[in-house]
């Protein structure tokens, strides 16, 4: 629970304050109820137990911090000074050695998921607003005829 708070505190401001409210709203809310509903669907076919809480979601928060802000320099308990990636790597780390030792493999895959979801909402490599752009250039580069000039060639000032 400590940690949980102390996650929360140290990380969502600036991923709200980058965001946005509603934004940031929705992917902590989508992470949480993705996570849980993966988390109850294998509990209902291996072992049935009950589920809640956004622990996933919090981690999530975490990744999307070091993914967003992956050189910046941030300070472990305010003693290691490291990048916010290698934060993030050690905290994901002594998440999954924490479940991997208790043996919560339901956990564990519901935890991976919801890292995976916020990878691949998060980073620039796998945004559909990028492959929409490079479709449009793509697109646009086949109808137009693309020419040399302008700025660096002093003759064809004028080009169009």
């Amino acid at each position: 629970f400590f940690f949980s708070i102390l996650a929360m505190w140290l990380f969502v401001p600036a991923l709200e304050q980058h965001w946005g409210p509603r934004r940031f709203l929705f992917f902590f809310l989508s992470v949480g109820v993705l996570a849980n509903l993966v988390a109850v669907t294998l509990s209902h076919f291996y072992q049935p137990r009950f589920f809640g809480g956004f622990n996933e979601a919090t981690l999530a928060v975490v990744v999307a911090f070091g993914v967003l802000w992956s050189k910046q320099p941030v300070s472990f308990f305010g003693v290691l000074p490291m990048s916010a990636r290698q934060l993030t790597l050690v905290i994901v780390g002594l998440s999954y050695v924490q479940l991997a030792i208790a043996g919560d493999w339901i956990m564990l895959i519901s935890t991976t998921v919801a890292i995976l979801y916020t990878l691949l909402i998060t980073s620039y490599r796998f945004s559909p607003a990028r492959w929409l752009e490079n479709w449009r250039t793509a697109r646009l580069r086949k109808r137009y005829k693309v020419l040399s000039g302008g700025r660096n060639d002093p003759k064809q000032k004028w080009l169009n």
